[in-house]
């Protein structure tokens, strides 16, 4: 498999994820993945509809992709997309103890450092496409979550065109593995950075939180968490937090 990309950059936008839309809706036959960054964004939104708060200086970015896997498959270019994210931040920085918390976060000490956003896209002719939304805090991070920045852990950060590259690269790679060997090899490359594994943590669905040990994820990449009266249950949606 052989795929190529073209890139969209802006100064400014009101998300990347907009975009994305709006470029599916005029590009979707094409079925060719293209990639979105601005260098700041006046609605930036995460998971849940929360505000991403969009400093300049810091990456924003969203890969569009074909992908005519059905809407069951997409959970798994969250875990993807992280691997991909740690595969560059090791490229710029070796020793960086970075971690990924389920599904869809990249920390560093227990502070968040980035988050992926999925959407999945209705084009022409049937096409469909997965919108993977990357945020990455480089210079700057918000004070109202626990997060963080590359640049408290590091000299000086790459340009943001280089992340952007080779995160291009790096995505393209674990597509291409994923297509061939299916999500086996992505599950256990998170799981070898995955935070509070085999941990007690609390587990927050809906108006209930439910506190037990972070056994594993499973092949579909759902949360498996051993409850305090010893049953397995398996989770799809909901929210990780520290236990206390």
């Amino acid at each position: 498999m052989t795929l190529s990309c073209s890139i969209e950059v802006h100064d400014r936008c009101s998300s990347t994820m907009d975009l994305a839309k709006i470029w599916v809706q005029k590009n979707g036959e094409t079925g060719q993945p293209h990639f979105i960054q601005s260098y700041t964004q006046d609605a930036g939104r995460g998971k849940r509809e929360r505000v991403w708060v969009s400093e300049r200086g810091n990456f924003f970015g969203t890969f569009v992709l074909p992908f005519p896997f059905g809407m069951e498959k997409r959970g798994d270019i969250s875990f993807l997309t992280a691997v991909a994210i740690g595969d560059v931040l090791k490229t710029i920085h070796p020793s960086l103890n970075f971690q990924f918390k389920w599904p869809n976060d990249i920390l560093i000490s227990k502070k968040k450092v980035g988050g992926v956003l999925l959407e999945y896209l209705e084009g022409e002719n049937d096409r469909s496409f997965l919108s993977i939304g990357i945020g990455l805090n480089f210079i700057s991070h918000p004070d109202h979550i626990p997060s963080t920045c590359l640049m408290d852990y590091m000299d000086t950060v790459p340009s943001l065109e280089y992340f952007r590259n080779l995160l291009i690269e790096k995505m393209f790679h674990y597509y291409e593995s994923w297509v061939t060997h299916g999500f086996l090899a992505i599950r256990t490359l998170w799981l070898k950075r995955a935070i509070d594994l085999n941990e007690f943590i609390q587990f927050s669905i809906g108006n209930e939180t439910i506190r037990g040990i972070f056994k594993t994820i499973n092949d579909n990449g759902g949360l498996i968490l051993v409850c305090q009266d010893g049953i397995e249950k398996t989770f799809y949606t909901g929210e990780v937090f520290f236990d206390s």
